[in-house]
């Protein structure tokens, strides 16, 4: 009875938020402003490349997916891309196209 109530506390009590190092290792982005002029300034250089014609990434639509073998399917583009900065705005410009592609296949 009494492991029983132990494995049921265990099991309710909540997980720690995740820690800033955390998130960073996942992936994620931290950008961190010391005034209030420094966040207003990084809000009007987004909005200024937003109309400016720069399309930011979004996520692709979702697709009904559905299973297919590996063979089936077309052959990766591998592409070599670098984050350049034109104007204040993020650009990603591909430099090869093709990259690692073994011999033979196209």
């Amino acid at each position: 009875m009494l492991l029983s109530a132990l494995l049921l506390a265990a099991a309710v009590h909540a997980a720690p938020p995740p820690s800033l190092k955390a998130s960073l290792a996942r992936g994620g982005q931290v950008t961190v402003h010391g005034s209030k002029e420094e966040v207003l300034q990084a809000i009007k250089t987004e909005e200024a490349c937003r109309t400016s014609g720069l399309q930011l990434a979004e996520s692709a639509p979702a697709a009904n997916p559905k299973v297919q073998r590996l063979g089936d399917l077309p052959p990766a583009n591998h592409t070599l891309t670098v984050l350049r900065s034109v104007d204040g705005c993020p650009v990603s410009s591909t430099i090869r196209f093709n990259v690692d592609r073994p011999a033979g296949r196209r």
